[in-house]
C-alpha cells in the first residue's frame, strides 16, 4: 500500500467512528498495515481492514469477542486454546492469549482455522 494512501487512512481513522477514542497501544486499540491492507481497530470492537484494491470489511475484533461462543459448545477463547492443543500438543494459557494484540490474534484464528480446513 502506498505511504500516501496509509497517511489518508490515518487521518480518516485516528478517531474510532464508533465510540470516539484516539488511542491505540497499551490494549487501547491499535493500527497496522501492509503492502496489501491497513486495519484500524479499536478496544470498543470496531475493526475495519481497507485492501489495497480499496474493499472495506468492518467487523468486530476478535479480542472483543474471545468469550462469545462461536459455536454451540466452545467460545473463541475455547477454540484457540482447545485447536492449539490439538494441532500443536502444547496448551496456550488464558495470560498469554490476552496479551495478543488483535492482528496477531487475528492471525492465529485464521491461521487454526485454515488448519481444520485441510
Amino acid at each position: 500500500m502506498k505511504a500516501m494512501k496509509v497517511i489518508e487512512l490515518n487521518n480518516k481513522y485516528a478517531i474510532c467512528p464508533k465510540c470516539g477514542s484516539d488511542k491505540v497501544g497499551n490494549g487501547e486499540g491499535g493500527i497496522y498495515n501492509d503492502e496489501y491492507k491497513y486495519i484500524r481497530y479499536c478496544k470498543c470492537g470496531y475493526k475495519i481492514t481497507i485492501f489495497e484494491n480499496g474493499i472495506e470489511l468492518e467487523e468486530k475484533t476478535n479480542i472483543s469477542q474471545l468469550d462469545k461462543k462461536v459455536n454451540q459448545e466452545e467460545t473463541l477463547r475455547d477454540f484457540i486454546k482447545n485447536s492449539y492443543k490439538d494441532f500443536y500438543e502444547d496448551e496456550l494459557t488464558d495470560e498469554y492469549i490476552d496479551r495478543l494484540a488483535e492482528v496477531k490474534l487475528t492471525e492465529l484464528v485464521d491461521h487454526l482455522d485454515y488448519l481444520w480446513t485441510k
